[in-house]
């Protein structure tokens, strides 16, 4: 299957708005795995809690690290620590981030890609 991190906040402050992240996230996934996956392949969510916070967040990628195949994270926290996109690059995996600042500077929507 492709891996795919989900690093998003369902503790602390801001935990109502990340359970509805993961039930979107959830929803998607279940939707493209019930067509046959990505190219054959099944898509298989590793979720960790980032705890609202950054120390949460620095937690959560530890976590990450362990997981074989990681294909992407997709991110939705408050917090974001800044050495995120340093991870990314190292294990080579593809960073998908949701950020709500970003609503009003790009038009084309929340979805930033970085690799």
């Amino acid at each position: 299957p492709y891996r795919v991190g989900l690093l998003v906040d369902l503790t602390g402050s801001a935990f109502e708005e990340g359970e509805h992240v993961l039930f979107g996230a959830q929803f998607a996934v279940d939707a493209i795995n019930q067509k046959g996956g990505i190219k054959g392949r099944r898509i298989q969510l590793q979720i960790v809690d980032s705890r609202s916070t950054l120390s949460g967040m620095d937690d959560a990628i530890d976590q990450l690290e362990s997981v074989a195949s990681l294909q992407a994270i997709l991110i939705h926290t408050k917090e974001r620590p800044p050495h995120l996109e340093d991870f990314a690059k190292k294990n080579d995996v593809f960073l998908l981030i949701l950020d709500e600042r970003l609503r009003d500077a790009d038009r084309r929507g929340r979805l930033i890609l970085c690799n």
